[in-house]
């Protein structure tokens, strides 16, 4: 049985994956459920730690995604946010990520919304 072939629908592709990717210069509003969870990740022959969480929201839309991150600038500016939304007893917490440069120049600005 052959399926039907549609044009390419470039943005509904990208908006399928199930983890959430950060563009370079896009501001990126998600909510986490809480609390974090980790764990270890072997990347390029290499064991690292992962953050691991449940998104519930992406861009103001529902979404069943996994936020994962190896990231240690990343992690720096996440951990306040959530160790406080966690001290205040929230389930999910809204934070705001704006990825800027690429590499090893890539620098984060995190918020709570």
């Amino acid at each position: 049985m052959t399926e039907e072939l549609q044009p390419a629908a470039w943005d509904d592709m990208l908006k399928s994956s199930d983890f959430i990717a950060l563009e370079e210069d896009k501001e990126k509003v998600i909510t986490l459920k809480l609390p974090p969870m980790m764990r270890e990740n072997d990347r390029f022959n290499k064991k690292q730690l992962e953050l691991v969480m449940d998104c519930i929201e992406e861009d103001g839309e529902a979404c069943e995604k996994q936020f994962t991150c190896t990231s240690k600038r990343l992690l720096k500016k996440l951990r306040p946010v959530i160790e406080e939304a966690t001290k205040a007893g929230k389930n999910t917490v809204k934070v705001s990520i704006l990825r800027v440069g690429e590499k090893f120049n890539t620098q984060y600005s995190v918020k709570e919304v």
